[in-house]
């Protein structure tokens, strides 16, 4: 069994393939890729923002449902900014196995954000942001896994897995530190 890492999926969200140029067909593009690398038993870490926009699609909470129960894997949700069901909808309704803020795999540090306050943090997640690095800080863990900044990689021990940097695939543990 293998572990994979994700981020950044934003199922049925259809403003995203404007801000970040995403194929029309960018649903099935990660479905597909994603069930041709995962097996049923491996354990999928999705690094957050899994949907968002779904109450603006007819149906889209079933809709999502569909496509949450068709991906293999067990998956555990760290939690993004555009992930605002409630645990227990994540787990009986969406295919989710656990739903945490942060985890740590070994050497790696996994939340949703990069850990950069600039002029882009919104003042109400300062605070988060704070409290995430003081973490991550107290773990000794050596990188840190994220999402977030869909296009941006920042370097040093931060490894962005948003599908927009990962050809809407998720990667593998012992690939992580290729996409340094």
């Amino acid at each position: 069994m293998k572990t994979w890492f994700i981020s950044d999926t934003h199922f049925l969200h259809s403003n995203i393939i404007d801000y970040c140029n995403r194929p029309t067909d960018f649903n099935k593009k990660i479905i597909q890729n994603w069930n041709s690398l995962v097996q049923p038993g491996d354990t999928v870490f999705h690094l957050g923002d899994l949907t968002a926009g779904v109450g603006k699609v007819q149906d889209g909470y079933n809709k999502l449902k569909k496509i949450m129960n068709t991906l293999n894997g067990n998956i555990v949700l760290i939690k993004g900014n555009h992930d605002h069901y409630t645990n227990e909808q994540y787990k009986n309704d969406l295919n989710i196995k656990a739903v945490t803020d942060y985890h740590i795999q070994d050497e790696y540090f996994l939340c949703h954000y990069p850990l950069i306050i600039d002029s882009y943090t919104k003042e109400k997640m300062i605070p988060v942001f704070q409290e995430l690095k003081k973490l991550f800080k107290e773990s000794g863990c050596k990188y840190l896994l994220h999402g977030h900044s869909h296009l941006t990689k920042f370097g040093g021990k931060r490894i962005n897995l948003s599908v927009d940097l990962t050809d809407f695939k998720p990667i593998e543990y012992n690939d992580l530190l290729k996409h340094l």
